[in-house]
């Protein structure tokens, strides 16, 4: 369901670019793709541990 959303979502956006960004889902798919981007450079590269005590 996500998904299909998000595809309509994309295909709205090529036809209709400032309406998506005046309805706010622009304003959310960036801020997504920017919480991504910096979540991708700022993993280690071994990924999370966690400590046993």
């Amino acid at each position: 369901m996500l998904l299909v959303v998000l595809s309509r979502t994309l295909d709205l956006a090529r036809k209709r670019l400032a309406t998506l960004f005046a309805s706010g889902w622009g304003y959310m798919l960036l801020l997504v793709l920017l919480n991504v981007a910096i979540s991708s450079a700022l993993m280690p590269a071994e990924g999370f541990t966690t400590g046993s005590y």
